[in-house]
């Protein structure tokens, strides 16, 4: 009798334990995933001070710099004015290159839908001679903003892995709607030991990033490399259960 009361207590000790453990944990996937909006907030104000404030004073200063070539008449200063324009239009770059790695205007402007299909992102890959294919059945835009946020940066991170580290010259994104999850497919046709490095050394931080991102949404990842290339596996619900 009394060894069935004992093993009684520990089995409710047990579940007292692990309803505990739950609630903790559904807790700290909260608070990361605060974290990760307040983060993104911040992104996207410090965006819109680069494009308003420094965007604004440059694009005036190359302004300036073209009328000043087209009527001065010293000849020094139109032998240094082409050697300022220049640097100024690097200038200028850098700042669109921030706001973009912080904010794409892209995202806020014309949806995910376009920023993964016609975007940064993709040139990126073109750039690096990558061909870039894509598969989306669902609209992305009618997504919760969180989920939108999470999809872009985890292709951004993706994607620069793939042009970093794969030596690929193939890479295909696939996006669908499964019940209440969105599932996410990204391979390439890299190799694999491209894929060793890229998951142990300097782009392991992107793939590290990548999982926290994705368990801050009790979502589940999957990563796998290949002699035919990487494998990436993602489903976000897309409400935090």
């Amino acid at each position: 009798m009394w060894g069935s009361l004992r093993f009684g207590a520990v089995i409710s000790n047990q579940k007292a334990l692990s309803k505990s453990l739950q609630a903790s944990n559904t807790e700290l996937q909260q608070l990361a995933n605060r974290f990760i909006n307040v983060q993104e907030d911040e992104r996207k104000s410090v965006s819109q001070e680069l494009h308003d404030e420094i965007g604004q004073i440059v694009t005036g200063l190359k302004v300036e710099l073209k009328v000043m070539a087209e009527t001065s008449t010293d000849e020094q200063i139109k032998r240094q004015l082409p050697r300022i324009m220049n640097a100024t239009s690097s200038i200028y770059e850098s700042v669109y290159r921030l706001m973009h790695k912080l904010r794409p205007r892209l995202l806020d402007e014309y949806g995910l839908h376009n920023t993964l299909t016609t975007g940064e992102l993709v040139s990126a890959l073109q750039n690096a001679d990558i061909n870039y294919r894509h598969f989306i059945d669902t609209d992305l835009n009618t997504l919760p903003q969180n989920i939108q946020i999470a999809i872009f940066r985890i292709c951004q991170e993706a994607f620069t892995n793939v042009i970093k580290h794969s030596n690929a010259s193939e890479c295909q994104l696939s996006i669908r709607l499964v019940d209440e999850n969105v599932n996410l497919v990204i391979e390439d046709n890299g190799q694999s030991d491209s894929k060793n490095t890229a998951s142990n050394g300097n782009g392991g931080f992107g793939l590290s990033g990548i999982r926290d991102r994705v368990s801050a949404l009790n979502g589940t990842f999957d990563f796998n490399t290949s002699n035919h290339g990487a494998l990436l596996i993602i489903s976000l619900p897309i409400h935090l259960r």
